[in-house]
């Protein structure tokens, strides 16, 4: 099995297939720690994070909620909130 990504180490890469076909469980365990230790130590890996907010008013919606808290993604607060007449 082959992983693709636009991170290339060859040393790595060599570990990995290594592993693949080491047939002792501890000498396969312990390639695989180094791998993991090499990842984690030269950050191999960027953890990304985007909020999906979800936030709509219906046409029965007089005045929204929605952006009078600047910086606050919910409709808020639901006081002023107002509905057609």
């Amino acid at each position: 099995m082959r992983i693709f990504g636009w991170q290339v180490c060859p040393e790595i890469d060599q570990w990995y297939e290594q592993q693949a076909a080491e047939r002792d469980r501890k000498k396969r365990e312990e390639l695989l720690h180094k791998i993991q230790k090499k990842m984690y130590d030269e950050a191999y890996v960027a953890p990304m994070w985007e909020l999906g907010f979800l936030c709509a008013s219906g046409p029965r919606v007089a005045v929204s909620g929605l952006g009078m808290i600047p910086l606050h993604a919910y409709s808020a607060p639901y006081e002023d909130v107002q509905l057609k007449t």
